[in-house]
């Protein structure tokens, strides 16, 4: 066998193995990045789940909240009411008492 010939063989070879070697660490690489991405969507994804279902036992109170500030908000509707009826009284009384210290003669 020509000497040109073995030499073009060994250097086929070497670089087919070279070749070979570089797809497997990069493919390596490649598994490794998605156990690593596998593991921190895991992570990620059992957080999100916690605050759904937090989010879920929110939402299930809203309407026994909203029920009570509705309650709330009529009673401060009411309470506001009634301090503008003591408003009212409370200025008669005093336009009362003015108009009686008007009538009355000062020193």
């Amino acid at each position: 066998m020509p000497l040109s010939i073995l030499i073009g063989l060994i250097v086929f070879v070497v670089v087919t193995l070279v070749g070979l070697g570089a797809a497997a660490q990069q493919g390596l690489r490649a598994w490794r990045a998605l156990k690593r991405f596998r593991r921190a969507m895991d992570g990620t994804t059992r957080e999100l789940s916690a605050q759904l279902a937090a989010l879920e036992a929110r939402s299930a109170q809203l309407p026994e909240r909203q029920a009570r500030l509705e309650a709330a908000r009529a009673s401060l509707e009411e309470s506001v009411a009634e301090a503008r009826v003591l408003l009212r009284a409370t200025s008669e009384v005093a336009a009362l008492v003015q108009g009686v210290r008007n009538v009355l003669p000062s020193r």
